[in-house]
């Protein structure tokens, strides 16, 4: 890097790290244990970045010994890439975290697939009727809920996924567990629907 490039250099450029992907950003979740961070993508990609800064901003701030003056000096290297996957469905696509550093991603095959820190497709945990557009799990009790845009499913551990009675078929694009486990929580074209999920789920 010249002397010119280097006092071009913002703020931004010597402390924050930025990537480019060729589709927009859709949504995002850091992992459970905060190590990774997953970005999904318009063109139905995941790309998962990694926390730790191999560069971090305190291992390049120089203290000069004369006048004190603290300066951080510029990166040497890139930002190491962000991991890609190929499309795993159109458009905008549900995600969760999952275990301590791996994710939970939902597809238009009805899939809930477990996906790792290095971008691997491992296991299916929930499988369903129609495509997957909302996701989310619960740590403990070990819980997924999903929906198709229709119905929501619960499924406890690796077991099949039950639908939730809710009588007539709302339009539900929208849930979430509370922190503890204990209440799901789904959004309808009118209102919000809450449910007891600790053992029989129950509408409250």
């Amino acid at each position: 890097m010249n002397q010119h490039a280097i006092q071009n250099l913002t703020l931004f450029d010597l402390l924050a790290r930025s990537w480019r992907r060729p589709s927009a950003i859709a949504d995002l979740r850091f992992s459970t244990d905060d190590s990774t961070v997953a970005f999904t993508c318009m063109d139905g990609t995941v790309a998962i970045a990694a926390v730790a800064d191999q560069e971090s901003p305190e291992s390049r701030i120089r203290v000069s010994g004369d006048l004190g003056q603290t300066t951080i000096r510029p990166r040497e290297k890139l930002p190491a890439p962000l991991i890609a996957t190929a499309a795993l469905g159109d458009g905008d696509i549900p995600l969760a975290s999952y275990l301590r550093s791996s994710f939970l991603v939902g597809t238009a095959a009805g899939e809930a697939v477990h996906l790792t820190a290095d971008g691997s497709v491992m296991e299916t945990l929930v499988k369903i009727d129609g495509p997957i557009v909302a996701i989310d799990h619960s740590r403990q009790p070990a819980m997924t809920a999903v929906s198709n845009g229709q119905d929501v499913f619960l499924s406890r551990g690796h077991g099949d996924a039950v639908r939730l009675r809710h009588g007539a078929a709302p339009s539900t694009d929208a849930l979430a567990f509370s922190p503890g486990g204990r209440r799901l929580a789904y959004g309808l074209e009118d209102g919000l629907s809450i449910w007891n999920v600790e053992s029989d789920a129950t509408l409250i």
